[in-house]
């Protein structure tokens, strides 16, 4: 290490690779540092020393785009998303976005992950990206966020953002990608589950679907809006497939009053 760090003149790829060859890793790292081969440097550090601490440390000294990405490769191959966030957002890179996402949506703090997002956007017109964002905005309840993405160009497909929102019980967010598409139905079931009954009626009305009628129907009976219940109800009846279903469930519920004033309604 002393000729390392007193001499100049000697070729320090081939010394370092052989210090490297032959387990010298402090000495490849010194020679390799010394010389500005930064990258082979923090290589040394991540790969054969196996040291991440020291390895930000240098990344913080050298400051440059291309570290900042090998580090961030490295967090990233760690399962350290948040680490690796800070260091693409450093080095405004998005080459691994299909692997930052994948980890990003469960693990990621979200102000990061959305920054990191909408950096990769900027770069890249990607409908993983633009979905990850839909459903990152929905998640964190950024509602209006989400409708000015929309607004604009994106590539998302926002059926299935919306889809996955539903499943996951968010139904703000899953309206507004609805409304998007023009999903009447979906746009009603959504109402239904956040207890907005009449709207729903509206947007069942141009759905104009049997199922959704039915879905209408049996949320306005739970929540004893009979009413309601009665104006999906009438677009049921018609159809016998489903007639005995609304019976049953206005008999489970201890309403069947309710039922025989709909059927005589519909007769």
């Amino acid at each position: 290490m002393d000729y390392i760090k007193r001499l100049d003149n000697y070729d320090g790829q081939t010394i370092a690779q052989e210090c490297v060859e032959f387990g010298l890793f402090e000495e490849a790292f010194e020679i390799y540092r010394k010389q500005n081969f930064e990258c082979e440097a923090l290589n040394v550090l991540l790969t054969h020393l196996g040291d991440v601490v020291r390895g930000a440390e240098f990344a913080e000294k050298i400051n440059s785009a291309q570290v900042w990405s090998q580090l961030g490769h490295a967090y990233l191959n760690q399962g350290k998303i948040n680490q690796a966030l800070d260091c693409y957002l450093k080095c405004n890179e998005c080459n691994t976005f299909g692997q930052v996402i994948g980890l990003g949506e469960s693990q990621a703090d979200p102000a990061k992950f959305v920054a990191y997002l909408l950096m990769a956007r900027q770069q890249v017109k990607d409908q993983v990206i633009d979905n990850a964002l839909c459903y990152v905005y929905a998640k964190q309840n950024q509602l209006n966020e989400l409708a000015e993405m929309l607004k604009g160009p994106n590539s998302a497909d926002v059926q299935r953002v919306g889809d996955r929102c539903y499943d996951d019980k968010l139904y703000e967010a899953a309206k507004i990608l609805f409304i998007n598409v023009k999903n009447n139905a979906k746009i009603a079931s959504c109402l239904v589950r956040l207890g907005q009954y009449q709207q729903a009626i509206d947007s069942a009305k141009k759905a104009n679907s049997p199922k959704t009628w039915q879905e209408l129907c049996f949320a306005c009976v739970d929540a004893e809006e009979f009413s309601l219940a009665g104006i999906a109800g009438l677009n049921i009846i018609v159809h016998p497939d489903h007639l005995e279903e609304i019976i049953v469930h206005y008999e489970n519920k201890g309403c069947p009053e309710h039922m025989i004033e709909l059927l005589q309604e519909g007769m």
